[in-house]
């Protein structure tokens, strides 16, 4: 193997639970039962019901007797998928609302979607879930700061991949060498273009990483059954540094607090793209401040990663999809200037084709501010100046919006997020919150995966 595999197969092979931080094993703790909330919350999405006629159940007495590794997924009463599927759906559900975490490069917690599938997996506990968990999120942000595949063009998918098979290797118990057959395969097979958040997003946007999550699921296991991958897709000819990068160095794995990326993740507040946290939140100030009808124009400064996903394109003044209202600036602050906050009713159609929130659409302009830029990603800020018909003009400023991680959302704000989004579908706020309990304690003594209060029926 080359030494960038063996770098991440080894992490991935040796990393137990006892090796982590109290501290890090809390905040993967944190962001499994959000991903979980997220999910959840995600159970009615049209992109569950385009998928679900795919989620054929196996025989469960069968495949014991075959071996088969059988996948579970939130929303179904028991482990009788098979893994990749379940992965992906699992993936699905929690991307649809776009609620789950961030670090800059993407959404660390998809992997999770993967690792809850093996769930399904003799033996496996919460102890062991949040070791793969903190696996996973170690590589796949260690792999977004080195490779800059976004700036590139490129999505996440890749570094979701090569940080799930590694992560899913932990969670089997599987030696270096498995796991490094595993990155081998998929490193050479999936680096996927960002014409997935471009223009008029589509129902595709919450499912790319599903998809390279799903890969790693299946790959994992051909990888444990003998299946041999290239031994140099980073450093080798035709490999990753060849091709796309040029040569890269991934920061060393540690043992202290200091050294855990996870810990520098943040949640969010509002369900949409953390580049619009600051400016709903700006919204909501403005609102208490000014008569929104009087506004002539709002000019917005932001740093260049906010703009370029959310801001340069025309589209993302004429959201026609879900997906690219929750990536528009422009209309995360129109509707929450006008509405004064956000949920789930902001993307109806009838919430993004208002006329109303149209119209102040229009008088928003977005650009790069140099001195935002370079606080970005320390500092996520973001400018706001309003211009009013007689001419009064208001500025407002957001610096790191609620969940960033310099701002952390409470356990209290955590807590009631999964409420919140848990509660509907399975029979109320005190049903939700013993599911959050239920979840919050698996980090206990040999504590399994609360499989039996964790899914939704069918």
């Amino acid at each position: 193997m080359d030494a960038l595999t063996t770098q991440i197969a080894e992490f991935a092979a040796q990393t137990r639970y006892e090796d982590l931080p109290g501290p890090v094993t809390d905040a993967a703790r944190t962001r499994i039962v959000d991903a979980i909330g997220c999910a959840v919350g995600g159970r009615n999405s049209p992109t569950l019901a385009t998928v679900r006629p795919l989620l054929l159940p196996v025989d469960t007495g069968a495949a014991a007797a075959d071996g088969a590794l059988l996948g579970w997924q939130l929303g179904r009463a028991r482990a009788d998928l098979p893994v990749d599927l379940a992965a992906f759906a699992n993936t699905t559900m929690i991307r649809y609302l776009d609620f789950n975490d961030w670090y800059p490069g993407g959404h660390p917690s998809d992997t999770l979607g993967g690792l809850v599938a093996l769930a399904g997996a003799a033996g496996v506990t919460g102890r062991r879930l949040i070791t793969a968990t903190v696996v996973s999120y170690e590589i796949f942000i260690r792999l977004q700061i080195t490779t800059q595949f976004r700036k590139r063009g490129f999505d996440q998918g890749f570094s979701m991949g090569v940080a799930t098979v590694a992560a899913m290797g932990n969670l089997l118990g599987l030696n270096a060498a498995t796991i490094g057959a595993a990155i081998g395969i998929i490193a050479a097979s999936g680096v996927p273009t960002r014409a997935t958040r471009s223009g008029q997003l589509s129902m595709w946007k919450g499912c790319a990483t599903a998809y390279a999550v799903r890969n790693a699921a299946f790959l994992v296991q051909l990888a444990a059954a003998g299946m041999t991958g290239p031994p140099a897709p980073f450093e080798g000819r035709n490999g990753i540094w060849d091709l796309l990068t040029g040569e890269f160095a991934l920061e060393p794995f540690g043992t202290s607090v200091a050294d855990f990326k996870i810990t520098r993740t943040s949640l969010k507040y509002w369900p949409v793209c953390f580049h619009l946290q600051a400016a709903v939140w700006a919204g909501v100030q403005l609102r208490e401040r000014v008569d929104i009808a009087s506004v002539e124009s709002l000019t917005v400064g932001t740093y260049w990663e906010a703009w370029r996903d959310t801001g340069s394109e025309p589209d993302k003044w004429e959201p026609m999809t879900r997906e690219t209202a929750d990536h528009s600036l422009p209309y995360g602050l129109a509707y929450a200037a006008q509405h004064g906050g956000l949920d789930a009713r902001a993307f109806e159609p009838p919430a993004y084709r208002d006329d109303q929130v149209r119209a102040l659409m229009r008088r928003i302009t977005v650009a790069v501010d140099d001195e935002l830029q370079a606080a970005f990603p320390d500092k996520s800020v973001l400018r706001l100046q309003a211009v009013t018909g007689s001419g009064e003009r208001t500025e407002v400023e957001v610096v790191n919006p609620a969940g960033h991680v310099d701002n952390p959302l409470s356990h209290d704000q955590v807590r009631d997020k999964f409420i919140a989004l848990v509660a509907p579908g399975l029979g109320g706020p005190a049903e939700a919150a013993g599911l959050f309990e239920a979840w919050w304690s698996i980090n206990g003594d040999g504590a399994p995966i609360p499989m039996s209060r964790s899914v939704l029926p069918r």
